[in-house]
């Protein structure tokens, strides 16, 4: 008996050695050489983070250029909720519900009140602990609160933060609150643009906006067709359907959307963006169309090309690949269903 106790012991004990790094979820940005990603355990929640650090983003107290296939560094333990990364800056919420943010502090995005060359370890932003959610995107960033309502700073240049406020300096270095709904659920930052979804299921933008103008081939704007309104809260609403979850943006001219029934919708503005996607090109953002069938768990995209897992547990993908043409067809990636 006392044998098989021991052999029991050495087991976990490797067990737990083994699975120092066992993964739960991961999470990288987009912007080339400002990448970096974070890998959150199972073992003890720990935050190990990687890849570039040009503007101190992985909040280690140094500004290097760190690869993304260097040893990580553990943020700490025990503590973190959600991390988002921007162009070169970082957000998170700890478990108590605090804000925290780090990296470059480019017109305010880091939210302390100051535009300064930003801080290279985790600063909190004020004092409130009811923060929920947070998006940060290239030069903005948002967060949503326990409440409902949500929440901007950063550069305001391009109405990246809504137009329900027309006194806003250039570059807003504290949260504010965008407008006085309190039934938001999910938002979204692009580079000069803000996503956001109700929790009736609409969804609503902002930001670089041109109306009535078709298909010119730039990237930046989002496009509505003529007459479309801005609403009561400072964001335009798109398309009339409820039954949004998630929307996320490769580049500013490619939008790929979730919907609670599991359908997976997108745009894009450009032929370049299309040119080996499933996906139709528009003129509006309005004019989405559906992106294979309907049975998608989850979904994420980096620059051109998506990625996606389906309910059976699959893997697959589609996108702009310079040197793999794979003729706007959903690729599954190997046979893993799991």
């Amino acid at each position: 008996m006392l044998k098989k106790i021991l052999l029991l012991i050495f087991f976990l004990l490797n067990l737990n050695a083994y699975c120092q790094y066992c993964v739960e979820n991961i999470f990288c940005n987009s912007f080339g050489t400002l990448g970096h990603c974070v890998a959150v355990t199972t073992k003890d929640n720990k935050m190990l983070l990687y890849g570039g650090n040009a503007y101190g983003q992985l909040g280690n107290n140094s500004k290097n250029g760190q690869k993304i296939f260097s040893d990580p560094f553990i943020l700490s333990k025990n503590e973190w909720k959600m991390i988002s990364f921007g162009a070169g800056h970082t957000l998170g919420i700890k478990n108590d519900g605090s804000l925290w943010s780090w990296g470059t502090n480019d017109s305010g995005r880091l939210g302390n009140g100051t535009i300064d060359a930003g801080n290279f370890l985790p600063k909190q932003i004020g004092s409130d602990k009811d923060w929920d959610l947070i998006a940060a995107g290239t030069w903005h960033s948002l967060a949503l609160k326990k409440d409902g309502t949500l929440w901007g700073w950063g550069n305001t240049r391009t109405e990246s933060l809504g137009y329900f406020h027309f006194n806003l300096p250039l570059d807003q270095t504290t949260p504010i609150k965008l407008n006085n709904d309190n039934d938001w659920s999910y938002v979204h930052a692009s580079n000069y643009t803000t996503l956001a979804i109700k929790k009736n299921g609409s969804l609503y933008g902002t930001g670089a906006v041109k109306i009535g103008t078709g298909n010119s081939g730039a990237s930046a704007p989002l496009r509505f067709p003529e007459g479309t309104q801005v609403q009561a809260n400072g964001f335009y609403k798109i398309g009339n359907e409820n039954n949004w979850k998630k929307i996320i943006t490769g580049s500013d001219d490619f939008f790929v959307m979730l919907k609670n029934d599991n359908t997976l919708w997108g745009w894009s503005y450009t032929s370049a963006a299309t040119s080996n996607i499933d996906i139709k090109k528009v003129n509006y953002c309005t004019e989405y169309s559906q992106i294979g069938d309907s049975n998608w768990k989850d979904v994420d995209v980096s620059h051109n090309a998506f990625i996606g897992i389906k309910e059976d547990g699959t893997l697959w993908h589609f996108g702009l690949l310079t040197y793999n043409i794979i003729n706007k067809k959903i690729i599954q990636i190997g046979t893993d269903s799991n």
